[in-house]
């Protein structure tokens, strides 16, 4: 993985990504039968924030699927999440 896994990502997806992240009503219903806002990670995960975490501005990625492994990602902020290869999916 680059030094700075977003640059995996286009500009426009990044500047997307930080918006959502940052709209209080960009929570949707996921295929995982939560709610939340879908993410994909230059690694190849699938992850999502739930609507509550969104809400709070707590910036904390699980697995979209249960078979995905039992791992979470979590950021002080945005930037940290998207510098990291994460991206809205």
């Amino acid at each position: 993985m680059p030094d700075d896994a977003a640059d995996m990502w286009s500009e426009g997806l990044q500047e997307l990504t930080c918006k959502m992240l940052l709209d209080d009503n960009a929570a949707f219903p996921l295929p995982n039968g939560k709610v939340g806002l879908a993410l994909k990670h230059v690694d190849g995960r699938f992850g999502y924030i739930n609507v509550f975490d969104l809400a709070y501005h707590r910036w904390h990625i699980r697995p979209m699927r249960e078979d995905e492994g039992d791992w979470e990602d979590i950021f002080d902020d945005v930037d940290d999440l998207i510098a990291s290869g994460w991206a809205v999916d």
